[in-house]
């Protein structure tokens, strides 16, 4: 029994002096190929990331360009806005104006008018009643 367990001690070694002859390299050799794979898969993969970096960089810049430009516009919309408005108000103002005074000139005359009938219906009242000087 003794040397049962010396032979399968020694065929147990040997196996392992073989495998590690024999399958060390090539699992070596896989280890550093998948160590290889790992590290051009992290590059691409860090290349990758950089390059959508910058584009998300631009992006938001160009966001933010759009952005004041849109507030410049609208800034540049509202002033032109105000002075239509403004301008309209000044019109409506001389507009008005002159209703007013055509308004005025017009019951300035319907006065007068008015005033002038009223003279020539006195007269004609008062000539009227006065005794005839002829008739005598």
């Amino acid at each position: 029994m003794k040397f049962d367990s010396v032979i399968i001690w020694a065929n147990i070694l040997i196996l392992i002096l073989l495998l590690v002859k024999f399958a060390a390299k090539p699992f070596i050799d896989f280890i550093k190929g998948r160590k290889r794979q790992s590290s051009d898969e992290l590059s691409r993969l860090e290349t990758e990331k950089n390059k959508i970096s910058g584009e998300l960089g631009n992006a938001i810049r160009m966001i933010t360009e759009k952005k004041a430009l849109f507030a410049e516009t609208e800034k540049n919309i509202i002033r032109e806005a105000e002075k239509i408005q403004s301008g309209k108000i000044r019109e409506a103002g001389i507009e008005s104006g002159q209703i007013l005074e055509k308004s005025a000139r017009k019951t300035e005359q319907e006065v007068m008018v008015a005033a002038e009938k009223l003279r020539a219906d006195v007269i004609n009242e008062m000539l009227e009643k006065l005794p005839d000087t002829n008739k005598h």
